[in-house]
This record gives C-alpha cells, structure tokens and sequence, in this order.
C-alpha cells in the first residue's frame, strides 16, 4: 500500500481522530478496532502528532497515550463516570492523591488499603481528607474514572458502593498505565504551581503549535481569543491549515470572518446536536437566542463585524422555562421539576460549544461591548437558528458567523 491508498489515508485518520478525543486507548475496550490501527500506523502518527501539535504519542502493546497539553484558557474540565456532571476540585484532589499511591502499590490491593494508604499520602502532603458522606463520594468519582480509564479493574464488588458503606473491593492495578497518566514533567518540577506552569506552557513550535491545538481541541476558535501572533499567524496560513487538518483528521476547516471552526463527528466528546433533555433545551434555547439577537444588516459585515452581543437580563430564563412549560411531558421530570439545574446544565453545555461565554470573562467582555456582567450570545449560534424563526424576524438578517474570508 501507498500513502496515497484511500483506505491507509482513512485508517489513520480514523486512528488520529480517536486519539485527539480519547488521549488513552487501551487494546481492549470500546475502541478496541481503532487501537489495532494505532499500532499498525504508529510510527507515522507519532510523527504527525509530533509535526503538526507538538503532541508525544507513546504506543505500547496494550494501550496508547497521547500528551496532550492544556490550553490554559479554554481548557474542558474532567467529568464524572457516565456523565457530564464536571469533576469538584475535591474530586481532582483524590484523583492526584489515588494516582500517586498506585505509582508504587501492589499490583492487586483491597479498597480499604487504598483508602489506608491515600490518608497516609494526603498527611504527608499536608492535606485535609475526612470520611463524611460527601468527601466518599468526591473519592468515588476519581475511582471510577481510573476504572473507566482501565487504570483500575473491580475483581470483587465495585467502588461505586464506597460512598454508602458498602463491601470491601478487590482491585487490580495496571502500573504500567498509572505512569503515563500524569502529563506534566514530574522531574523538571519544583514544586505542584510549577508542575502546572510547565504542563501548560509546553509549546514547541510557538503560533503554529498554539493555534493548530485551539482548532483541534476546541468547537470554535474566535479571533478576538487570540493574541496578535497568533491572530497574525493564523490570517497568514489559514487556507493551508485548511488542507494540512483537513489530511491529517479529515476535518473540514470552515473560516468566516468572526474565527475559524474544525468539524469532524469523531473530534468531540461531547456531541450537539445531542439527545436527552439538556441537549434539547440547549438548542432550541440557543436557535432562539440567535433569531431575536442577530445584528442589524449591515452593507459590509467587515466594516462592522459582530462577534458576540449581550444576552438582556431574563431573556434566556424566558425563553428555557417556555419551553420546559411547551414540553415537560417528554423531558426528564427531574430536569422539569428543577428548573434552576436545568439552566446551569443548558449553560454550560453551551458555553462548552462556544456558543455563549460570561461577558465578565477577560476576552469575551469586547464582545459584550463592555458589559459587566451576564452573558453574551456569540456568532456560531448563528448556524442553529432554523428557517422558520429567520422568516419571521421583522427584516432580514445576516448570518452572525456568517461573513466569508
């Protein structure tokens, strides 16, 4: 086979895709197809990676681990096991502590020595942990994921049953995975504040690394997030970006005037348009928000380009509690019955897809014109907004994300 081979060219992108969504890939699991394609095209993803990210990939026998380093302001937070839910910062702070007991654990341990010897390495650390319902439960979400990660294998009983007094567990460790969890650089640190400075400051090939990892790891990049190098950088190679992503994942780069957007259905761990009640709301709120929003036409989008406009005070409280009123029948009653969670989730979930951002962040206030508080609507909720709502606006309207390069 050639490089050229349609069939080669889709397996490595197909392999590419899932380790930029899944940095950990074990050999047995969901993906269990892909990783026989890691390892086939190992050496040119390792390569690539390497090129075109500054990313490290390791390929062993049993699984597959890409260092990915963490965009310090658009990073995605962890979430619990089979949720969306994000981890606490008590939650992280036994996943670190669990980590660094299993780095020299026996291979196979009961719970309740895990829990023994994560008190012995928290005192040591001059750190606080109690036994009351709510730090067991923080100690379960970091378990779990470890499971999920197949760092940790249940043999007797599950971790889930911590929180509530359950039986012991029987637990086999995977050592050889627990020392590829931690990406930062252990020996070069002084100190944690510097093993974090080091783990997301590790850029090697400066504007081009930066930005080529914004358009990967992130729904849209909008150009007022980027400083002047990167924004210089990313006007000057643009259209090149657009074939180099488009062969290494076989994304399709879509660059408007507002920022540029990478689409490809295995490039996310978060789908949306999504099922379930959350990701509804979600998006009749947000084609909503966008239809009444929408900026006046202007001759020339570039004279006047519209990044972002302010969500008024209460407008997206209406708009959500009539639809929960219009459709509670079929959404999750608990979802119906809490309509405060249920705001936070849409929220959120929108703000993770870069279709709205707090208008007291840093960068998103220009957006907002100044606005000191609340929220602000940005261009891509453009693309959601359905015909009918375009109709039936007074005048029309321009695409908010919609002004070409």
């Amino acid at each position: 086979m050639t490089v050229s081979d349609p069939n080669t060219v889709a397996d490595r992108q197909a392999a590419a895709c899932v380790l930029v969504a899944q940095p950990l890939v074990l050999a047995h699991g969901p993906h269990a197809d892909v990783f026989r394609l890691i390892r086939k095209h190992a050496d040119w993803l390792i390569e690539q990676f390497s090129q075109l990210l500054g990313y490290r990939l390791v390929v062993e026998a049993g699984f597959a681990r890409l260092y990915k380093t963490a965009l310090a302001d658009a990073s995605r937070p962890g979430v619990r096991s089979g949720s969306s839910t994000p981890l606490t910062p008590r939650a992280y702070a036994y996943l670190t502590l669990v980590v660094s007991v299993l780095l020299t654990s026996r291979e196979q341990l009961l719970l309740s020595g895990l829990v023994t010897d994560l008190r012995a390495a928290a005192a040591e650390a001059d750190i606080e942990v109690g036994d009351s319902v709510t730090e067991r439960r923080a100690l379960v979400a970091a378990l779990r994921l470890l499971v999920e990660w197949g760092v940790l294998v249940e043999d007797e009983n599950a971790v889930a049953g911590y929180a509530d007094g359950g039986p012991d567990v029987l637990l086999t460790v995977h050592r050889d995975l627990v020392r590829h969890l931690v990406a930062g650089p252990l020996r070069q640190a002084e100190s944690p504040a510097d093993l974090i400075e080091r783990a997301g400051s590790a850029i090697v090939g400066g504007a081009r690394h930066r930005v080529r990892r914004r358009l990967v790891e992130t729904p849209v990049v909008y150009r007022d997030d980027l400083d002047d190098e990167d924004r210089a950088w990313m006007a000057q190679y643009q259209r090149r970006e657009e074939a180099v992503l488009g062969d290494f994942l076989g994304a399709t780069l879509e660059i408007r005037a507002e920022g540029t957007a990478l689409f490809h259905p295995e490039l996310t761990d978060r789908e949306f348009p999504g099922s379930g009640t959350v990701a509804q709301a979600a998006l009749l709120t947000v084609s909503d928000l966008a239809a009444r929003l929408r900026p006046s036409p202007v001759p020339n989008p570039r004279d006047a380009l519209v990044v972002g406009v302010p969500i008024p005070d209460g407008l997206f409280e209406e708009i959500l509690d009539g639809y929960v009123a219009r459709h509670h029948r079929r959404w999750g009653q608990a979802w119906v019955e809490d309509a405060h969670a249920l705001s936070d989730e849409v929220r959120r979930l929108l703000a993770d897809m870069h279709l709205i951002a707090p208008a007291d962040v840093a960068r998103a206030a220009t957006r907002g014109n100044g606005m000191p508080g609340g929220w602000v609507l940005l261009a891509a909720a453009a693309r959601y907004v359905a015909e009918e709502a375009i109709v039936a606006t007074p005048e029309p309207v321009p695409d908010l994300f919609g002004a070409l390069t």
